[in-house]
């Protein structure tokens, strides 16, 4: 397995030290054979600074210590927060690049990707994904393996796909959407900001901002989940 990498001329830190963080690492030096040194070390708000997380890279700062502290602006940053709260992910993600930090997208070279793609800043997009002509994938967007997104769809800021999703031509998803594993978007449909799709779930409509749809039903979202 092999990967491209922009911005790699510079030592990584992970934004995010749960198990996303560990999985991202884990690919980083196992699979594209990034050097270990070439990576600092991760910056979390729950583990503390010190702690060992794999690779013995440690937790180095906060997220608010990377922002203000101008030593680590040197660095270059991956996403790795899950999908527990986009809209918290995504707002953080913003906080960071405002500051000027860079970051890093990663791109599996096992993609079919159009030429006509474009990738924002923060990006991981991994094996067997397959991206079609005129598909645009704002920032800090996560796909995992063998996810399709159909010819000129739009996936806005911060959304989160699951294995095995698949958005058929000329949709957008809204920012901070998460579908789930297996979930199709039929053509032509509009998702709202904060939407939430389970995993086998077929969306044949368009959807306000902050639904939820599960088991081809749509319903507000819990407050937990949207705030």
């Amino acid at each position: 397995m092999s990967y491209r990498l922009s911005n790699n001329d510079k030592k990584i830190l992970f934004v995010g030290a749960a198990a996303l963080g560990t999985q991202l690492i884990t690919k980083l030096i196992e699979d594209m054979h990034i050097p270990p040194e070439k990576i600092a070390g991760f910056v979390d708000d729950v583990a503390q600074v010190g702690t060992q997380i794999k690779f013995d890279k440690q937790v180095l700062c906060s997220t608010e210590e990377l922002i203000k502290n101008r030593k680590f602006h040197d660095h270059v940053v991956v996403c790795s927060i899950g999908y527990g709260n986009l809209i918290k992910r995504n707002n953080l993600f913003r906080k960071i690049a405002a500051s000027k930090i860079e970051f890093l997208t990663i791109l599996s070279e096992n993609v079919n990707l159009s030429n006509s793609v474009k990738i924002g800043k923060g990006c991981v997009v991994l094996p067997g994904c397959t991206i079609d002509t005129g598909v645009e994938i704002k920032d800090f967007c996560y796909l995992d393996v063998n996810v399709t997104i159909g010819e000129y769809s739009i996936i806005q800021n911060g959304c989160y796909l699951s294995n095995k999703a698949t958005i058929c031509g000329n949709c957008v998803i809204g920012e901070s959407t998460f579908l789930g594993a297996a979930s199709i978007v039929t053509n032509d449909f509009k998702l709202g900001r904060n939407n939430f799709v389970n995993a086998g779930c077929v969306v044949s409509q368009s959807t306000n901002d902050d639904t939820h749809i599960a088991e081809g039903r749509r319903l507000r979202l819990l407050p937990h989940v949207s705030k």
